[in-house]
């Protein structure tokens, strides 16, 4: 009797650890589920923050084009004129990617490609895009004056959805982008004509002085 209840007892410790795989092993299945397909029926948004040094730059105008698609395995590939004009199969890293992007704003600008939407930041920095097909989106925002101060940005691809890996490990739909910084503000090139005018006041003064002496070299002269 004893040595059956032993063995029932170590069979149904048996299937208690067999269920506890299992429902690991479904939920496992359920997460890499979630984040190797994309929801077809999601929409998606894009929200531009446009700062410098945490300050919200108002008044940008900012550009977007999609430049691409998501193929069968959710990787994104360029389409149209942008996959005859660039090859991203060579781009790797951040900086590459950055790079591409500085290519294609200097690609659109040069075609006259219009952009698909602009928006300009509101009194938060922010510009929304609102909903928007899924795929790969160039941005682009243009310099612009805030307080005495030109204020540039850099070019930037983004996904929607956007897969962050460090993050959630999920597909973030509705994503908010925040452009790096170019370089310092741009001085407002009206302060570099100051010098140019105190040099023509001092010409002015000069050549002035100059002919009052000579007049009066003259009169001395008679």
């Amino acid at each position: 009797m004893k040595t059956r209840k032993k063995t029932s007892l170590i069979l149904l410790l048996i299937i208690m650890i067999l269920c506890s795989f299992s429902h690991a092993f479904t939920a496992a299945a359920e997460s890499a589920n979630e984040n190797t397909v994309i929801n077809k029926e999601a929409e998606t948004s894009l929200t531009v923050e446009f700062y410098m040094s945490d300050t919200a730059i108002p008044g940008a105008k900012i550009d977007i084009w999609k430049v691409g698609e998501f193929n069968a395995s959710l990787t994104a590939e360029l389409t149209g004129v942008f996959a005859e004009a660039f090859n991203p199969g060579k781009v790797s890293g951040h900086d590459g990617w950055d790079t591409l992007a500085a290519n294609m704003r200097d690609y659109v600008d040069k075609e006259g490609i219009e952009p698909l939407d602009s928006k300009i930041t509101d009194n938060k920095g922010r510009a929304e895009f609102g909903v928007l097909e899924k795929g790969l989106y160039l941005v682009v925002g243009r310099d612009t004056e805030h307080n005495g101060n030109q204020y540039r940005s850099l070019p930037f691809l983004v996904s929607l959805p956007n897969y962050i890996e460090s993050d959630t490990g999920k597909w973030v739909f509705d994503v908010t982008a925040r452009p790096k910084p170019g370089s310092a503000p741009i001085p407002d090139t009206g302060v570099m004509w100051q010098p140019v005018f105190v040099l023509i006041g001092i010409g002015i003064l000069t050549t002035g002085i100059g002919l009052a002496v000579m007049l009066i070299g003259k009169k001395n002269d008679g």
